[in-house]
């Protein structure tokens, strides 16, 4: 009886402690991947407002080129897509995972273009705004 009730409390909690399956449902999934969409239009066009809008207050983009790592916030990125120092390329978007657990949520996507290639992991949060971008991680890969 004790070995039943022990693996019984074990399987209640590996059941408590395990991730959310991808996107918790399909309307989030959608969610996401229009704001996904609406983050590389932007980034091609070089929208700075449309950009602002989906990019959360305090974000922060961290790009790992080489021996370099570089920290970048959402003023100073703005300023950077506004001087024309990034984006205005269209680039292919591959989604490789979505992943939701509530309010927070991962998104790896592979980006390529005629110019570069890199792998972004975006992490998102929903707010009172919706879903918006907190932070990204890129690795540039050409």
């Amino acid at each position: 009886m004790k070995t039943r009730s022990a693996l019984l409390a074990l399987l209640l909690l590996a059941a408590a402690s395990a991730p959310a399956h991808a996107g918790s449902s399909s309307g989030e999934r959608r969610a996401l991947r229009a704001l996904l969409a609406k983050y590389n239009s932007s980034a091609e066009h070089r929208d700075v407002g449309a950009m602002a809008s989906v990019l959360h207050e305090r974000y922060r983009l961290t790009v790992k080129m080489g021996a370099k790592l570089l920290v970048i916030d959402k003023k100073a990125y703005l300023n950077m897509l506004r001087a024309k120092k990034l984006g205005g390329e269209k680039r292919a978007m591959n989604v490789a995972s979505i992943d939701v657990t509530g309010n927070v949520g991962h998104i790896k996507v592979r980006f390529t273009g005629r110019k570069a290639r890199f792998v972004e992991y975006l992490s998102l949060l929903r707010d009172g705004q919706g879903w918006r971008i907190l932070g990204s991680t890129a690795q540039i890969t050409k």
